[in-house]
Order: structure tokens, then C-alpha cells, then sequence
């Protein structure tokens, strides 16, 4: 889920003209992001999990959403924005059917507990949709649908998240990037999953831009004036583009429709803007379907039908010779695998932005030897 903002309140780092990076290995970072959790108060379990997401976008190379949100998530928390322990409660309200009301906690403990209890629910009775509110940014929806994929489930995630998107033909943001990620499991208890902001990109890369002071393609975002722009900070002051024009657009509204309106979050303009905001709390929704797929198919022959279907896509002639055709994912784990073997590279300033919280919270901050 991403955001409308180029600006941390008062916790921005600064920015160098010449970003340099960092190599630290995912567990270092895991445990520099849990003890800082923790030492805003959160149990060790739930700082623990919040880690993790940040981390897997990071090593995923999907850095607009991994720990460069250090910063606001440790103001939010500190300013009572956001509850460190909250008392999640399940209403059922149906066989396959229920409400979460996620105590305003953090979104990837929200998150977490709520595509657990839609998968259990859908290997109950078949097919499950869980309308969550009362929640917070979540990072990457892929994490939550793989929760779901696990347990055997095809996976519909979706969030809104606060106005920084223009409906197509408009000028002004009446959506979030509105993400959804879709997934199904695979033979050799493998899975395919897919993640997408409903923007041309993730106003996290625009974020990311003001940092590195890159320009972006001007087809990504207007200005204040309504105008295309290379200018991240421009970009920033204005909207950005739902992808394929009224096709991303509709998409869009459909998820404040699910994620939003449903749920009984807030949605479209109502919600409050994650970074400039910082006297509301965002009410955030999400929306969750799990479905067993041993309701419709015998789990051999499913997983035989579907690598044919996938075989087909990777068969596919490539428009360049040297750039097969890959599946949704690939990528992405490519890059985790990469980060694994050889480690994350961080901009400096989200080490600066560490070692800062580090010290506000008395944390010991000791970069890893290479």
C-alpha cells in the first residue's frame, strides 16, 4: 500500500546528491527493525513480524515499502498514531464470512492475522472473505496472499490507502495506489504470486526519486497544475496515473469499494494522508477471499492443468531473444535470492534514519563487519 507523501514529518533524513549504499544481510536488518519496534513498545512477536515485511520488500528490491519506512512508522507509533498493542477482534458473520477490527495495530500484524483466519476459514467451508478496518499500512499485500497460498488457497488481497491518485481524465487524487495481489499454489509446494499498485507505480519510487534526485518518466505523475512532469518533488505535490488509463482507474475504485466502503474504513478523500498527517488516525481497510481449490479440483490434476497453463507462458516467443518471458514473481524472487547470498543494499539515508532511532531509543546501532 503506498502513500501520498515526500516527507517524514520532522524524521526526514538527509538527502545526498550522490546516494550511496550499504550492504547489510536480511537478519542484521531484521533485528535492528525488531529492537526498534519493541522499544516503541510493541511485544517482541508483532515488532518481530513488522520486520519481516519490511525486510521481504526489501530483499524483494520493492524498497518504496521495506525498512526506508522506518521513519514514519516509529513517529506514528510514538505519537500514539498507532496502537503497539492492540486487541484484535473476529466477528463472524457467516460460515465463509467475517469482520476484523484490527485496535488501529500496526497493518502487517493486522495483516498477518487476518490471512490466517481467512485461510483457515476457507478450508472450513470452501471459500472464505474477510473485510478488515481499524488498520494501518501494510507494506507489500503479497506477503498476506502467500499466508494464504500456504494453506492450499487461491488468494485475493487488497488495501486502499490514502488519496494520492487522479481517476482517469481527473486531476486531483480521489484514490490511493490502491494495491491487490493475486495468488495460487504450485506443484512442489511452490506458489505463483502477483502484487500491483493500481498507480503507474508505487508512490514509493517517487519517494525514493527525491532522495536519489533521479528524474521519473513523465508519463508516471501530473504536477499541481495538472501537468506531466520528470520532477519527483513536483510529482509529489500533484497525483499520480492509474495504469492503463480507465482500466487501472476502474480497478482502483473497485478496491476502495472492497477495501474501503465494505470494510467500514475510510476511503477515497476521507482517509487521512499517512506523513502529512499527523493528528488522525488512518483507519486503513483491507480485504482478504481465500478459496480451497480442492473444492473444484482434485489437487494432482490441478497442479498437472495449471504447470501446463504456466509452461505455456515461459514457451511464449520473446520479443528479444535475451530477455525470456517470465512469470509474475520472477523477479522478485530473483532479487531475494540475491539478497540472501550477497546481502541488501540500503541507501544511506535509511542507515542514517536507523541509527537515528537506534539512539532516540538507547538501542545499541553497531553496522556488520565485511
Amino acid at each position: 500500500m503506498s502513500d501520498n507523501s515526500n516527507n517524514a514529518g520532522s524524521r526526514k533524513p538527509p538527502v545526498n546528491s550522490q546516494t550511496s549504499t550499504i550492504k547489510v544481510s536480511a537478519d542484521w536488518l531484521i533485528d535492528v527493525l525488531t529492537r526498534v519496534f519493541a522499544g516503541h513498545g510493541m511485544p517482541k512477536q508483532d515488532a518481530l513480524q513488522v520486520a519481516q515485511c519490511l525486510v521481504e520488500a526489501d530483499m524483494r528490491g520493492i524498497h518504496s515499502h521495506g525498512s526506508s519506512r522506518i521513519n514514519i512508522y516509529s513517529e506514528r507509533l510514538k505519537l500514539g498514531l498507532v496502537n503497539p498493542t492492540p486487541k484484535i477482534q473476529v466477528h463472524q458473520s457467516g460460515s465463509g464470512t467475517a469482520i476484523l477490527d484490527g485496535d488501529n495495530g500496526m497493518g502487517a500484524v493486522v495483516g498477518h492475522y487476518a490471512a490466517h483466519t481467512v485461510a483457515q476459514q476457507a478450508k472450513q467451508a470452501g471459500i472464505a472473505a474477510i473485510a478488515i478496518h481499524n488498520s494501518n499500512h501494510f507494506g507489500i499485500a503479497a506477503v498476506y496472499a502467500e499466508t494464504i497460498v500456504q494453506a492450499g488457497c487461491f488468494a485475493l488481497v487488497c488495501s486502499n490507502s490514502p488519496p494520492t491518485m487522479a481517476p482517469h481524465g481527473g486531476s486531483e487524487p480521489v484514490f490511493g495506489t490502491n494495491p491487490i495481489a493475486l495468488g495460487v499454489p504450485t506443484a512442489a509446494d511452490g506458489m505463483l504470486v502477483t502484487d500491483m499498485a493500481t498507480s503507474i507505480v508505487a508512490r514509493g519510487k517517487i519517494i525514493r526519486a527525491t532522495y536519489e534526485k533521479t528524474a521519473i518518466p513523465c508519463d508516471w505523475a501530473l504536477d499541481a497544475e495538472g501537468r506531466h512532469t520528470t520532477d519527483p518533488e513536483a510529482a509529489l505535490a500533484g497525483v499520480v496515473l492509474p495504469f492503463a488509463g480507465a482500466k487501472g482507474s476502474a480497478i482502483a475504485l473497485f478496491v476502495d469499494i472492497l477495501a474501503g466502503v465494505l470494510t467500514g474504513a475510510n476511503f477515497g478523500t476521507h482517509t487521512p494522508d499517512l506523513y502529512r498527517n499527523l493528528k488522525d488516525r488512518s483507519n486503513i481497510g483491507h480485504f482478504m477471499l481465500a478459496i480451497d481449490i480442492t473444492r473444484f479440483q482434485k489437487t494432482d490434476s490441478f497442479y498437472q492443468r495449471l504447470s501446463e497453463c504456466l509452461q505455456m507462458v515461459h514457451d511464449c516467443k520473446a520479443i528479444d531473444a535475451d530477455e525470456p518471458v517470465k512469470l509474475p514473481g520472477e523477479i522478485e524472487a530473483t532479487n531475494r535470492a540475491k539478497a540472501l547470498a550477497f546481502g541488501i543494499a540500503l541507501p544511506e539515508d535509511v542507515i542514517h534514519a536507523l541509527k537515528q532511532e537506534c539512539a532516540e531509543l538507547g538501542i545499541q546501532f553497531k553496522l556488520p563487519e565485511h
